[in-house]
């Protein structure tokens, strides 16, 4: 944002800055210098000049700058004349040039006038923003000595110190000098904080130099662990004062569970143990259990613990504790299922094999356990969550036994039919057995009952639980999907499509719908959920993936600018990188600062350094070019795009999506169902770098025209010639870098295009070579030639086949979009790569070509004709698959579908959902289009 000129600037200056009015702006600030010498004038001047688009004055700013810093020129202790020059540069600046200039500027003035609070603090928010945090540690250090009396910059100063000693900023030497300040002023800190006596009332005074608040004694073990040895991080442990169980007395969990995960990396079980056991069995004043740490984790510590450090003993041990646990009185339910859980956690991990003695039914300890937790359970939301992983740890014959002879004996039969809640964890069970390699069932019978189960909840005769109904909804989905055919796929769709009419609250319920339409080619329906389930930008990073990787490739309008829709859909999307990375480091940080939350502050960092190199930010620019492209607009400038020159050549991409809205009902041994969804491997450092350097190779040789169709370039000088070589070069050593890695991370119908990308790559180079005689260079070029052809007749065998007319046709082709997209892309590159190998070759044999090169011979002239016939004939059967679809209604459409889920038995003639047949068959044929 602009700044404002200082007070005291006359209003004729004030307003044509503020206006914009750039040349009469720095006439007048020249003319204000040599009447008042007052150096801030020379500082206005130069960043009007900034604005002017002259090139002789474009860096003036940047050269004022070395200037104030080489001179000492008296404007250095502006602040704000460095306000101006910090804006007027921005635009011109190199990436280090804040911290290299700017912020050490900052921190000199600070120091000359630090008294200054509100210049300093200015100052310090503007060297975190950018980064620079060396200046901002000078900064806060000057505000820790000149106010003494607020304790706050003590603490600023101590969490600056530490993170410039973690960072890249510090050279090693310095890095260990600052990791002792940091830990030197800190121990003071917790010093004072211990001679201090309880009825001290400076404790509460702002002026107060000792550790009182838990963020500070987080930011005193972060620091002690990072910096201190480990005779000084078990003094803090056993300290009276910071003691993890002291501090879990005061009601202060926090601390504990950082101490415990340090042992656990240590390997400390045996103190770990000692500690879960004290903190468990801790009593209050009044005598009683005070089960502050009676949680879900501090309960699996104790049990993981207790299997490494206790021996033959441990079971018994845990067995001890928690009952003791259970029998203390006003107990919770939370308190209750947690002691519960881990009794049967305790009977899975401590009780060997050989010791679980089959009783007369042939059941054991695991099983009688797990239905015990089951029985006093059941009625919880999350009852099988809790025991799905024990699921899994079970023999087939236990399995087998606990699903149809143990769980039906749990509840009586009255209460089964009354109890639907019951019903869904039965056929959770069942169906999660069902998942496992070790079943031989399949999943029709089950998937019949779960629907006739689904029925029976939704008739109007009987109350409506909606949360049952969805759970067996999902279910039915689930069996659908791993049955995997497309008229199961589309049965599902009908059946969550009718459930989420009856119930739109359900995130899950929409997750999974958008996931199916998506497989199913039915896009617009899916923009439309997506849209509503407000994906918020903090989030966009880990959830965008589930919607948009790949939909360029299968619906390119449904993100079209020129669509409301999708005009917003891909803002909300770009927007967010934007706006998050607009400056080095996120606006964020400094408010924890502010609100002295150092373990957010520390933390900050880590999670805008994985924001700027994730895949997710790859995929924005990916799908941003294609759609663009592939809607006729002018060709995204890729290689002025910031996402392209951070991400391009990074040798690791972060990725990571979350898959946690997912209901986990799957076994640990089958694949997850949000796998079995998508179009192909979720985003991979190597498949995003491969997507960028093919919209790269698109821009590079485009006209950045609207006409239809593939494009070349408009090489005018001879210049224009050499950055396209050398730029070529460097895309294509790139590519074939990426290629070379076998990864199973792409489609075949990705690989194939990524591998003719790198063909036709070649090729251009080869062709523009004058170094090779044509007699040892054609073989390989028409070699290169053969092997694109043969490339582009793969993907057109990959192709879905013209069939009679009927709805299984229409259900191949959309769930093949993918592969008909990615046909077209190669299609497209190999008409661009050939119409440029004909314009090298059709230049005068006395003329060099652009690159330099010279003309082939006539045979591999025509060879490339008949190659780019190819690539012709290629995006031409990708079009008719699409286009074969236009010639349905939703009445014929409807029909079909009906037809055809009826003969198959996916549906019957009584179906609830069969009225969303025709709604179905209305969003297939809305996402068909180029």
């Amino acid at each position: 944002m602009k700044p404002s000129l200082k007070d005291g600037v006359d209003v004729q200056l004030q307003t044509a800055f503020a206006n914009g009015n750039w040349p009469l702006a720095a006439r007048l600030a020249e003319s204000r210098l040599r009447m008042t010498k007052d150096p801030y004038y020379e500082i206005v001047q130069v960043c009007a000049q900034c604005q002017v688009d002259e090139p002789s004055t474009k860096f003036a700013a940047v050269a004022a700058v070395s200037r104030l810093l080489r001179d000492k020129h008296p404007a250095a202790g502006d602040f704000n004349a460095l306000n101006l020059l910090e804006w007027a540069s921005k635009s011109t600046a190199s990436p280090t040039f804040f911290e290299e200039s700017i912020g050490p500027l900052r921190a000199q003035a600070v120091k000359g006038r630090p008294k200054d609070k509100h210049a300093a603090s200015q100052s310090l928010e503007s060297c975190l923003t950018h980064w620079d945090l060396r200046s901002a540690q000078q900064i806060a250090a000057v505000l820790d000595r000149s106010y003494p009396d607020e304790r706050r910059y003590l603490f600023w100063n101590i969490a600056l110190t530490y993170l410039l000693s973690t960072s890249d900023q510090a050279e090693q030497q310095q890095k260990r000098l600052y990791g002792t300040l940091a830990l030197k002023q800190i121990q003071k800190a917790a010093q004072v904080a211990e001679q201090v006596k309880p009825d001290d009332r400076s404790v509460s005074s702002g002026s107060y130099r000792g550790i009182r608040t838990a963020e500070e004694k987080w930011l005193l073990y972060q620091i002690v662990e990072t910096h201190g040895s480990e005779a000084e991080y078990e003094a803090l442990a056993y300290s009276q004062k910071f003691g993890p169980l002291n501090q879990l007395r005061q009601g202060d969990k926090t601390l504990f569970a950082k101490y415990t995960q340090k042992l656990a990396a240590d390997g400390n079980w045996a103190r770990i143990y000692s500690l879960c056991e004290d903190a468990l069995l801790m009593k209050t004043e009044n005598g009683t259990l005070g089960l502050l740490a009676c949680d879900h984790d501090t309960l699996e510590l104790l049990v993981t613990a207790a299997g490494h450090a206790c021996g033959s003993d441990a079971r018994k041990k845990v067995g001890e504790i928690l009952s003791t646990l259970l029998s203390a009185p006003g107990l919770s339910s939370i308190h209750r299922r947690n002691i519960l859980l881990a009794r049967v956690n305790a009977t899975f991990t401590l009780l060997p094999k050989h010791e679980a003695t089959p009783t007369s039914d042939g059941s054991n300890k695991y099983l009688l356990d797990l239905c015990g937790y089951i029985r006093d359970q059941w009625n919880n939301p999350s009852c099988f969550e809790d025991i799905s992983r024990f699921l899994d740890l079970l023999d087939h014959d236990s399995l087998r036994l606990l699903v149809h002879e143990l769980l039906p004996k749990v509840q009586d039969e009255k209460e089964l039919h009354k109890a639907g809640q019951w019903r869904v964890l039965l056929l959770k069970v069942e169906y999660l057995a069902s998942t496992t390699r070790r079943w031989e069932n399949g999943l029709g019978k089950l998937r019949s009952r779960i629907i006739d189960f689904y029925e029976e909840a939704n008739a109007s005769s009987s109350p409506r639980n909606p949360t049952v109904s969805t759970d067996l909804a999902l279910l039915a989905a689930f069996c659908d999907i791993r049955l995997g055919t497309s008229e199961h796929l589309l049965h599902a769709t009908l059946l969550l499509e009718h459930q989420l009419s009856l119930d739109t609250s359900q995130t899950q319920l929409c997750l999974m719908l958008m996931q199916l339409h998506l497989a199913l080619g039915s896009v617009k329906r899916a923009r439309e959920l997506w849209d509503g389930l407000a994906v918020k930008r903090s989030t966009i990073d880990v959830l965008a993936p589930l919607f948009y990787d790949r939909l360029s490739t299968v619906a390119p309008k449904m993100l079209s600018p020129i669509d409301d829709m999708g005009w917003k859909l891909m803002d909300t999307f770009v927007h967010h990188y934007e706006q998050s990375l607009k400056t080095p480091m996120h606006r964020r940080l400094v408010d924890t600062l502010y609100s002295e939350a150092y373990s957010s502050m520390i933390e900050i960092p880590c999670f805008v350094r994985k924001l700027r190199w994730s895949t997710t930010r790859a995929i924005s620019l990916v799908e941003e070019s294609r759609v663009g492209r592939l809607n006729g607009l002018a060709q995204h400038d890729v290689f002025s795009d910031c996402r392209f020159n951070e991400l391009v050549d990074t040798a690791s991409l972060h990725s990571k999506i979350d898959y946690g809205a997912f209901p986990a009902w799957d076994s640990q041994e089958a694949i997850p169902i949000h796998v079995l969804l998508r179009y192909g491997p979720s985003p991979s450092a190597r498949r995003v770098q491969c997507g960028l350097i093919t919209e790269a190779f698109h821009d590079l040789w485009s006209d950045n025209s609207t006409t239809p169709g593939y494009k070349v370039p408009r090489l005018s000088t001879q210049g224009d010639c050499a950055f396209a070589a050398e730029t070529l070069g460097q895309l294509s050593n790139t590519l074939d870098k990426l290629l070379l890695a076998q990864q199973d991370d792409l489609t075949p119908a990705e690989a194939t295009c990524y591998e003719l990308l790198s063909g036709v790559c070649l090729l251009i180079e080869l062709c523009s070579n004058d170094q090779q005689a044509p007699g040892v260079i054609d073989p390989v070029i028409s070699q290169l030639l053969d092997a694109v052809v043969a490339g582009l007749a793969g993907l057109g065998a990959c192709l879905p086949k013209a069939q009679d007319e009927g709805i299984e046709h229409v259900a191949a082709t959309m769930r093949s979009m993918h592969t008909i997209g990615m046909c077209r892309e190669a299609a497209s590159i190999v008409q661009i790569a050939m119409k440029l190998l004909n314009d090298l070759r059709g230049q005068e044999k006395e003329q060099a070509n652009v690159f330099g090169g010279r003309n082939q011979s006539k045979a591999l002239s025509a060879k490339i004709e008949s190659v780019q016939q190819s690539a012709g004939t290629a995006a031409t059967e990708a079009q008719d698959c699409i286009a074969s679809l236009g010639g349905y209604t939703v009445d014929h459409l409807q029909s079909h579908m009906d037809a055809w889920l009826l003969r198959t038995g996916c549906m019957d003639e009584k179906s609830s959902y069969k009225g969303q047949v025709r709604a179905v068959a209305r969003h297939l044929l809305a996402s068909v289009g180029p």
